[in-house]
């Protein structure tokens, strides 16, 4: 294991709070190691560490990957992230890549008992073609934030071509290419006309 400053900051001050990210974002708890607690006062340090990690577990580490839902409604797909504990000033959602991702991002720090902890989070969601991202709206209330993202009538209907379907009695009739072709194309002219 690779040691680094936080390391060794957690061996002078075992009742610090002892979780690492590991670049791979996996959570890592090195004080767990005999090493760390002799065995006469282990008890009493492990009970107090296990607290501490309760703690930060339950408040922070679950902020690391945000709950969300996708409800893809007649008029709107509505994206309903958890951020529990965090303001309006904590979130952030923006467009990227030409308005074709949405991006929810969220930072939050807490101090307390001269101790602090920061959580931070970034959830993309690549957005459908028919949405109309000039009227995206993003509410957040009792740590819940709702995205509603308005479908474009419009992009639904010219996203939608129907295919003319030809029947035939045996399989060695033969079909009119030409005729087929000539009727589609009518279809999608009239179509077009009446938009």
């Amino acid at each position: 294991m690779k040691l680094n400053s936080a390391f060794g900051f957690l061996m002078l001050s075992p009742m610090a709070s002892a979780w690492l990210f590991g670049s791979d974002l996996v959570l890592r708890d090195p004080t767990t190691s005999a090493f760390f607690y002799p065995t006469s006062t282990r008890s009493l340090i492990h009970q107090r560490h296990q607290q501490l990690q309760n703690l930060v577990n339950r408040d922070f580490f679950s902020q690391a990957y945000p709950r969300y839902d996708i409800v893809d409604e007649t008029d709107a797909f509505k994206i309903t992230v958890e951020v529990p504990g965090m303001t309006q000033d904590d979130v952030q959602v923006s467009l990227e890549n030409d308005g074709k991702v949405l991006s929810i991002k969220g930072s939050h720090e807490m101090k307390e008992d001269g101790h602090s902890m920061s959580s931070k989070f970034t959830q993309r969601f690549l957005l459908d073609p028919s949405v109309d991202v000039d009227a995206l709206t993003a509410n957040l209330k009792d740590g819940v934030l709702i995205v509603m993202a308005p479908k474009d009538v419009k992009k639904l209907e010219a996203s939608v071509r129907k295919i003319p379907i030809t029947y035939m009695q045996n399989e060695n009739a033969s079909v009119d290419v030409s005729k087929v072709e000539e009727a589609a194309e009518n279809k999608m002219e009239t179509d077009q006309a009446n938009r």
